[in-house]
């Protein structure tokens, strides 16, 4: 036999090795998941990007950033470019955003439970306290669980006290209110002033200090993070620290997109939620009150507390206002009078948050 022939013969059989000793190998293993893959979400808001809430919501977004290593990318949209304050929620549960901060306000009757925060002459003190307060009400009773049971909730939180500014008329008394055009926020407050005489006018936040300007209103109710995130110092000569109520809001998610998230990425979403940005964005509203006292002051605005004469008589009109309420909500099919009860419960054990 040549040598070139069994060169062949040699070569043939190691081929034919290799061939059977591929037939034996485990399959390949299939691709696996790119746990990597970066999951965009949408923020809808309507705040100004510069307040201090839009700013709040620009960090928060940033720190979940971080935090997921980049794996989770919220994108904010500031000053209702996606839609106006009202369609908020649709927005969410739709799809239209994936987050959106509310107003419980702008929707009145939508939320009976959320909106007794809306309730006058509450004794808010601190968006610390009316904001965990709300919490509280939130996650340790089932008032609020049936209004938000299509969308995932993130936290909620309120403002402090509300003000009443006015551009021209100095107002001390409920009487003082008799005739006068004020911006307000749907719900309960619009029956109280109301029976002031004052001719309360619904106006989105943003159109405020036109409405002022043109003298379509004589003035507005807002929270002080809303008087300064809407520039409305340029406008006004007096404000009346009324603390005559506060406004709940609510950051949501739309449930199916929270739900497909890996589970890994839920848990950094959660624990930049719930009580944690509540107190946060709470604290933050406080703050822009303090920093309003010096603007004020700089552009000669007037502010007035409320007499300790005027209390009373302020939360004689609030009680009829907070029964006729009952009565309507209950009416409804809500436990109205328990969940009252309830909340000044809990805004009495929360007092210290100041």
């Amino acid at each position: 036999m040549s040598k070139r022939f069994t060169a062949m013969v040699v070569a043939i059989m190691m081929i034919v090795a290799l061939a059977l000793a591929g037939c034996g190998s485990q399959p390949a293993a299939p691709a696996q998941q790119n746990t990597q893959q970066v999951i965009e979400l949408k923020f809808h808001h309507h705040d100004p990007p510069g307040s201090a809430i839009g700013q709040f919501f620009d960090a928060w977004a940033k720190d979940i950033g971080v935090k997921s290593n980049g794996r989770l990318k919220i994108t904010v949209y500031p000053g209702a470019s996606l839609g106006p304050p009202a369609q908020a929620y649709n927005m969410v549960t739709t799809g239209v955003c994936d987050i959106a901060w509310g107003a419980v306000a702008i929707l009145p009757g939508q939320f009976p439970g959320t909106e007794i925060m809306h309730l006058p002459m509450l004794g808010v003190r601190s968006a610390r306290q009316s904001s965990k307060t709300l919490w509280e009400l939130y996650t340790t009773t089932d008032y609020l669980k049936k209004e938000y049971e299509n969308v995932k909730v993130l936290y909620l939180f309120t403002e402090g006290g509300t003000p009443i500014g006015t551009k021209s008329k100095k107002i001390t008394t409920a009487a003082d209110l008799n005739g006068l055009k004020l911006r307000t926020p749907g719900g309960p407050v619009m029956d109280f002033l109301k029976r002031t005489g004052a001719a309360p006018i619904g106006i989105p936040p943003g159109n405020i200090y036109e409405s002022m300007g043109k003298g379509v209103i004589d003035g507005y109710l807002i929270g002080w993070q809303g008087v300064e995130a809407f520039k409305l110092t340029e406008d006004t000569k007096f404000i009346l620290d009324a603390n005559l109520y506060t406004s709940a809001f609510w950051v949501a998610m739309n449930k199916n997109k929270y739900n497909s998230l890996p589970p890994d990425l839920k848990k950094i979403l959660d624990d930049a939620s719930g009580e944690a940005a509540m107190m946060q964005v709470a604290l933050i509203i406080d703050n822009v009150e303090k920093r309003l006292d010096g603007t004020m002051a700089e552009k000669g605005i007037t502010k007035t507390p409320l007499s300790a004469e005027e209390q009373v008589k302020w939360e004689a009109i609030a009680v009829d206002v907070q029964n006729q309420w009952i009565t309507d909500v209950s009416a409804k099919g809500f436990p109205a009078k328990e969940a009252v009860a309830k909340v000044k419960e809990l805004m009495k054990k929360n007092a210290n948050q100041q």
